[in-house]
């Protein structure tokens, strides 16, 4: 079949399989020649005919060398946007988007008019104090980008709008900020914006002090993070290469670069295509960092922010499979580090004019077996650390003066919390301001939305500083409980259950509650292996234990599990146990068989495992240890069990 003939010809997918009908051509082998659209109505066949999606013709031009071996991109011409083929081609994926999808309209509409219920009309953030000004964002109703305030020296007095996403959005038909940053002055601000969806930001600078001006300063492209240096007028930021990769750090000048950034001075470029480039600085300003960040590796370099002319000067060279961070406190760096086997991470100090000398380092807090080291944050008089112990989020607090330690008390899990206000947010909203005795951090959990909090390091106590409120949801109508399934090896695997509950239930939950804690409490394994690592959560080697056999098992973890291939049968152990609690504790069934029925009375979350292609009944009494004969499955965890395929 020439390539004219297949332009013309339909593919047909048997059962939806993805079998392609007789073409004489290759999977994608339909020819890009002619006007007409590819999408074509489905050819009838023995079974019934399900319509295939557009197929492309491969063009065999374009190619990329690695160590001498040629990798062709045989579609490397859809990057001409502006090609009408091209163009056909997005639209036939449109079409037949909308033509496969349509069945689910209803259900569109109806997910959509919920999400619009349930979400809140106007809403303001948390405000954030840098000096004499209070920042803060908020939304409107009727507007779909966030509109970003400040009012000086009181929330009481008048608002100031440094930046409206909405109006930097009119006349485009996308639009994204990425970085945004104050200048240590205040007076002037610089965001980048996305107006074509492909994360190439063009860097602009705004004055903000009174006149609320555009500065003439616009760089394209340039990469996420954007930091001032204390001149007020130095800017670092990083550009992107062609596959959008942060591969260069640049400074510009106000008044003295172009306009445009084509004088900027490059001050590093990283020719390993493993790495990107951020630019940051410090809680307590007094040094930008450029992170060199691969999946395993990580590379720091600083430069003092009053010396914007200077040299960044390396922390640490790079080593495979070490990773660090660096905050900076009085004359120290406080770097976290898993360096010297410390999978879990550890905390040391160090001068900053002692860097090379290795005895010169301080542990601050060391590497612990069963506690994960997640982030630090340093203010004036305080150092916290973020962890990970039992699967269990933690707060600790040190206060630096006297080296007292605390950690802050939080509900009993299972919870998630994480540091600022907005989680992945990185420039707003965040811990960043160092003079202050409180720490903001969100709490959350299956049964509470965000909760925002201030945390009074001196007085050990947190303020309430926004409650979102979910309408048409009621959480003493459920509960939730963590349970743990023991490995065969002893390592204990935490379940967490969310279910709807009764009248009754509920009040002897509220007599349970009177009368004790329900702290979920276990003994840690000989293993050494009941950490965070079995959480599925961090990156490292889970097996810590040193028994016969278990070279095997390390053998088969994967990077960024911890945990091994030959758990899926204690998972399935999980999902049996979790069953069971959830049978026990309802006097009605949880579910109906189906996931769509209306009826389904559970939510069930836990670390299992899938099994597509085996039975449960031959997973339970086969691969688990339980008895050989086969088992009776009542109708209530047949359903569950189905249902959570």
């Amino acid at each position: 079949m020439d390539s004219e003939a297949a332009s013309d010809a339909s593919i047909v997918f048997e059962d939806g399989l993805g079998d392609e009908k007789k073409s004489g051509m290759l999977s994608g082998g339909l020819s890009f020649e002619g006007e007409k659209s590819l999408l074509k109505p489905a050819i009838k066949s023995k079974s019934k005919p399900v319509r295939g999606p557009p197929l492309l013709q491969p063009i065999r031009e374009k190619y990329h060398e690695v160590d001498g071996v040629k990798v062709f991109d045989d579609y490397f011409w859809l990057r001409e946007k502006e090609n009408p083929k091209v163009l056909r081609h997005l639209e036939d994926e449109n079409a037949f988007a909308e033509w496969s999808m349509k069945h689910t309209k209803d259900l569109q509409n109806e997910l959509y008019d919920e999400f619009v219920a349930r979400t809140p009309g106007d809403s303001n953030s948390c405000y954030r104090q840098e000096d004499d000004f209070f920042y803060y964002s908020r939304t409107e109703v009727e507007q779909q980008y966030t509109i970003h305030c400040r009012r000086f020296e009181g929330l009481d007095n008048e608002e100031q709008i440094i930046l409206d996403e909405n109006k930097e959005a009119e006349g485009e038909d996308y639009f994204k900020l990425g970085g945004c940053e104050v200048s240590p002055s205040h007076d002037l601000l610089a965001y980048g914006v996305d107006t074509e969806g492909n994360e190439r930001f063009s860097l602009r600078i705004r004055d903000i002090s009174s006149s609320s001006r555009w500065l003439d300063d616009e760089i394209y492209p340039c990469g996420w993070t954007i930091r001032w240096a204390a001149d007020n007028r130095t800017i670092f930021y990083t550009r992107i290469d062609e596959h959008g990769r942060s591969d260069t750090l640049w400074k510009h000048v106000l008044g003295e670069n172009a306009p445009d950034g084509s004088d900027d001075e490059m001050l590093y470029s990283e020719p390993d295509e493993r790495f990107i480039l951020k630019i940051n600085t410090t809680s307590n300003k007094k040094y930008l960092l450029l992170q060199i960040e691969g999946q395993v590796t990580r590379e720091v370099r600083y430069l003092p922010t009053n010396q914007p002319s200077g040299e960044f000067k390396i922390i640490a060279p790079r080593q495979y499979g070490v990773q660090y961070e660096v905050s900076s406190h009085g004359a120290y760096f406080y770097i976290k580090t898993n360096a010297d086997g410390a999978h879990n991470f550890k905390v040391v100090k160090v001068p900053v004019d002692a860097l090379d000398d290795p005895d010169a380092y301080v542990e601050v807090l060391p590497h612990r077996d069963d506690v994960f080291i997640d982030r630090i944050d340093l203010f004036r008089h305080h150092f916290v650390a973020w962890e990970w112990e039992n699967g269990v989020q933690k707060i600790r607090v040190q206060d630096l003066s006297d080296e007292e330690v605390h950690y802050v008390r939080l509900p009993e899990p299972p919870y998630a919390i994480w540091p600022g206000e907005i989680r992945d947010t990185e420039d707003f909203l965040m811990n960043q301001y160092f003079n202050t005795n409180t720490f903001r951090f969100t709490f959350s959990s299956f049964l509470q939305p965000n909760i925002v909090y201030d945390y009074d390091m001196d007085n050990k106590r947190k303020r309430k500083q926004m409650d979102n409120i979910v309408a048409g949801f009621i959480k003493e109508n459920y509960h939730q409980k963590r349970i743990f399934a023991t490995a065969p090896d002893g390592a204990m695997i935490p379940i967490i259950l969310v279910y709807k509950t009764t009248a009754q239930q509920r009040t002897a939950q509220q007599k349970n509650r009177s009368t004790t804690n329900h702290q979920q409490t276990f003994r840690p394994s000989e293993t050494g292996r009941i950490h965070i690592k079995n959480q599925n959560r961090f990156a490292g080697n889970a097996n810590t234990d040193k028994r016969p056999g278990d070279a095997a098992r390390r053998d088969n973890v994967s990077p960024g599990r911890g945990a091994t291939t030959a758990q899926p049968v204690l998972r399935v152990a999980g999902w049996a146990l979790a069953l069971s609690e959830l049978c026990r504790e309802s006097n009605e069934p949880l579910c109906r068989g189906r996931r769509s029925e209306p009826g389904l009375k559970c939510l069930f979350m836990c670390c299992a495992v899938r099994f597509s292609n085996r039975s449960w009944p031959a997973l339970s009494s086969g691969l688990i240890g339980l008895p050989s004969a086969p088992m009776k499955w009542s109708p209530v965890t047949r359903a569950c069990a189905r249902t959570s395929k």
